[in-house]
């Protein structure tokens, strides 16, 4: 089993650093201990968000630490999206840019919607997982 896990955009206003990390290493040992292979996937803040972008950072961070600690897969939305307008955030300043119909059309989509871009790179991550891991 595969669990793709992206936690923190929300945690950002509640956690310190350190308790999102805790919170994360705990769910990605817990998946390991019951057979799932975790993949972590970073997030998006913008920085005009300038009470939180730097935590953020932080937390994304930490998803980048664990990820190498305990050999687990990571999907790097937030570097992924630095070149998408917004970086991928819609209108509310807040949430991945997405649009009925083009959710997983990937014919130019995912170059300026942060929600299809995700989700290509998730089924992208899967595949690799399936290809490489899954199947011997």
């Amino acid at each position: 089993s595969v669990a793709v896990i992206m936690l923190g955009g929300i945690d950002i206003n509640e956690l310190t650093t350190a308790e999102y990390a805790a919170n994360m290493r705990a769910i990605v040992e817990t998946s390991i201990q019951r057979g799932v292979i975790p993949v972590l996937t970073t997030f998006v803040v913008l920085p005009e968000r300038e009470a939180v972008y730097p935590r953020s950072l932080e937390f994304n961070m930490a998803l980048l630490d664990i990820a190498e600690a305990e050999q687990t897969p990571l999907i790097n939305l937030w570097a992924a999206a630095q070149a998408l307008p917004d970086h991928g955030i819609g209108p509310d300043r807040t949430h991945l840019k997405a649009e009925v119909g083009a959710f997983c059309s990937f014919d130019g989509a995912q170059d300026r919607l942060g929600g299809t871009l995700r989700n290509l790179l998730t089924l992208q991550a899967l595949d690799l997982l399936r290809r490489d891991v899954l199947t011997g």
